[in-house]
């Protein structure tokens, strides 16, 4: 996560950024996916997180990393009804 707007101390918010904070977002979107669709595998479910991202265009100065994106959530879960429908 990158610039993730958190909860702070004394009632205030404050701008963070780092995999611990992607990773609620990440595991809460999943969670959907698989309310809707518990039979995807791990595989699948990587699958449809990178499909369904929207890219991130990289920094000045850095390096283009394979898999970057945000969460779309809501391409996500359209994605993976597609595939309880249609297994691949």
């Amino acid at each position: 996560g990158d610039k993730i707007i958190s909860s702070w101390t004394r009632g205030k918010y404050h701008e963070m950024s780092g995999t611990s904070m992607a990773t609620s977002h990440v595991s809460g979107s999943i969670a959907l996916l698989l309310a809707q669709n518990p039979d995807l595998s791990p595989a699948e479910i990587k699958e449809l997180l990178v499909a369904t991202a929207t890219p991130l265009r990289p920094r000045k100065g850095q390096s283009r990393v394979v898999h970057t994106g945000e969460i779309n959530a809501y391409r996500l879960l359209r994605e993976g009804m597609k595939r309880k429908n249609n297994p691949s």
